[in-house]
């Protein structure tokens, strides 16, 4: 399975983003929050917010797990590996049902409203699981759990 990294390029390309977007793309493949971005391009952060705003409106995304998932989804792989692999994920940091159910959701695409909605849960419950999540897979966002189950796919 391709890397989030490796995958962006080609990515990037097909979707006529600017050298500039294409490293900020890059970046957020390898996990990294806007002040690291900042800190290893040499930009200012409303810099760094100025290009994400402008990514978001060139894509029509609304955060960075929808730019990871869009790149997720242009790896032929995807559609069969996004329950696998977060089935492994569950496997190896000893998730329960439940945050393996809403892992599934969030990479998928879906935000804590429709988790819940779909859960039938209230959304401080899914802000509960949200936290044991990160605590678990030792992981500061959803960009991360996304990436860490992409990971996962190539095991």
């Amino acid at each position: 399975m391709t890397s989030c990294e490796d995958a962006s390029l080609a990515w990037a390309k097909e979707n006529k983003l600017t050298e500039r977007e294409t490293e900020i793309v890059r970046l957020i493949c390898r996990g990294k929050r806007n002040q690291a971005m900042a800190k290893e391009l040499g930009l200012a952060m409303p810099t760094i917010r100025f290009h994400l705003r402008n990514l978001h409106k060139k894509l029509g995304t609304s955060d960075k797990v929808d730019i990871v998932l869009r790149i997720w989804r242009s790896v032929p792989e995807w559609s069969a590996a996004v329950g696998s692999s977060v089935s492994r994920l569950a496997q190896s940091c000893d998730l329960t049902n439940r945050e393996a159910q809403i892992a599934e959701l969030i990479c998928k695409g879906m935000k804590n409203g429709s988790i819940a909605t779909t859960l039938g849960l209230a959304i401080p419950t899914i802000r509960f699981h949200l936290r044991n999540l990160h605590k678990k897979l030792q992981t500061a966002d959803k960009v991360d759990i996304v990436l860490k189950a992409w990971m996962a796919t190539s095991r």
